[in-house]
């Protein structure tokens, strides 16, 4: 008995085990992918950028779509766009993923699109996701290809394209922004999933649980999608009992109030034999659902995740808006920002660094022990490490924050790097040179020098006295204090 070649590949064996268990669906498509829009005025949540009458829609619509940048946070649907893209145009479209293509794969997909436009007359549109990971070199490869027409590029980045990206190919390129995602926007997208994908369930999540995973979400559609998935796949493999007894622990945890002004404690129960109910009549669902309360959500997703990359985009958002709330003397957005750092990963040495800058650039001569206290944070978060050193950093951040501000040191800095660049090189005047310190040797050098440097007066003082007050630069030179 013999067997076919195509029952004696390895894909066969597979394709035999598929077979015997056709009647169960094995296929797995995450839920995020499977709520994808298809549409453009399905997408919430970016109606300011791609809305009805925005330049990007009309042109998506009318199919005459220009090479353009896709800039925004992940899950803002920049993926989805370009696939509502592919969907709509009658170009060719070619997607490629910037992380694992190579110089040489980017020349060909290029040529490729040339070929196919004198052939066939059609236009190549080519999406590159993460485009900003290619180096500058890789993007000039696009510079001719998009002058002559031969491809349509749309980029999508995370990072801001205006320092990831060649001011060349940004001149060629058309530059969409979409913005993170608003708590009300995700909302809309997970009420939308429910409703589509999980009607029949034995529990249900009331509005403030709904609230709770958009707040985890951090303006990413993707990621309150996954854990909503998530938060499903677990529950609904509960039992009826198990759920009721997940409720009932957690409201004996919640059952006392606490008021920290007075340091005591009030009992749910009793508090609310003092409160007045008022009821309303509701039509009674034909099936009695479980509530998954916010508490019950928070509990099961357990820590907020962050939008933050310590190396991309967010973190020099997030320092600038931590360097700012100090500079301003907003004493809750400097120690918010700082929280967001620290919990998000970051290392605490860098923020104790950056307060040491902050310190001279934007204290300076206001408080001179500003720079002490930075110092001695450093030195502090070194010894104690994370997270012993969260409060030692917080103490730092305030005392920063609430003092006097002066920013003199810097801008003299600032105007020196640039006197220095612009104003010619001056002669050292005698006056401060070392020879000032010769008198005899001084006499008979000044004989040989022209009458212009007549400036160059020895200064005569104790060296453990103050000096006289003399010009000790050419008198022409800016001041950079007044």
């Amino acid at each position: 008995m013999g067997f076919s070649p195509q029952k004696s590949t390895l894909e066969s064996f597979f394709q035999i085990r598929r077979d015997s268990n056709s009647d169960k669906d094995i296929s797995y498509i995450p839920l995020a992918e499977r709520q994808r829009p298809k549409r453009l005025e399905d997408i919430i949540g970016q109606e300011s950028a791609i809305g009805i009458g925005t330049p990007f829609n009309s042109m998506i619509l009318n199919d005459s779509l220009q090479s353009t940048i896709l800039f925004g946070p992940p899950g803002s649907g920049k993926t989805t766009i370009a696939r509502i893209i592919k969907n709509m145009s009658n170009s060719f479209f070619v997607q490629i993923s910037s992380v694992t293509t190579s110089k040489e794969e980017l020349k060909n997909v290029i040529e490729q699109a040339k070929e196919r436009k004198k052939r066939e007359k059609k236009d190549t549109i080519l999406f590159v996701d993460e485009i900003h990971t290619l180096n500058k070199l890789q993007q000039d490869i696009f510079l001719p290809a998009i002058e002559n027409g031969s491809i349509i590029l749309i980029g999508a980045t995370t990072e801001n394209p205006s320092f990831q990206l060649n001011n060349a190919l940004m001149s060629r390129c058309n530059l969409v922004i979409l913005k993170r995602l608003e708590n009300e926007s995700i909302n809309k997208i997970i009420k939308k999933a429910i409703k589509e994908e999980y009607q029949n369930n034995k529990f249900i999540i009331d509005e403030a649980g709904i609230n709770i995973i958009s707040k985890y979400a951090d303006g990413d559609a993707r990621n309150g999608l996954n854990c909503l998935e998530f938060i499903f796949n677990y529950f609904n493999h509960l039992s009826e009992e198990e759920l009721k007894e997940i409720i009932k622990s957690n409201e004996s945890e919640n059952n006392t109030i606490i008021i920290d002004e007075n340091d005591c404690t009030i009992s749910k129960k009793n508090e609310l034999e003092n409160t007045e109910l008022s009821y309303q009549t509701i039509e009674e669902p034909e099936v009695i659902h479980i509530t998954l309360t916010s508490e019950i959500i928070s509990k099961f997703l357990q820590k907020q995740n962050f939008q933050y990359d310590k190396s991309g985009e967010d973190h020099y958002n997030t320092i600038s808006a931590f360097h700012k709330s100090m500079r301003g003397g907003d004493e809750n957005a400097a120690v918010y920002w700082l929280g967001r750092m620290i919990f998000s990963g970051e290392n605490p040495k860098y923020v104790a660094r950056r307060m040491i800058r902050f310190a001279t650039e934007d204290i300076g001569l206001a408080d001179t022990n500003a720079m002490v206290v930075a110092m001695n944070t450093f030195q502090a978060v070194e010894i104690l490490g994370y997270p012993d050193c969260k409060t030692v950093l917080a103490e730092c951040c305030l005392y920063l924050t609430r003092a006097k501000k002066s920013t003199a040191i810097y801008k003299a800095t600032l105007t020196l790097k640039k006197m220095v660049k612009e104003q010619p090189n001056y002669i050292v005047p005698i006056r401060v040179s070392t020879s000032s310190e010769h008198p005899t040797e001084t006499n008979q050098i000044q004989t040989f020098l022209p009458d212009k440097l007549a400036f160059n007066k020895v200064i005569e003082y104790d060296r453990f006295t103050k000096p006289i007050n003399k010009e000790t630069i050419q008198p022409s030179t800016p001041k950079l204090f007044h």
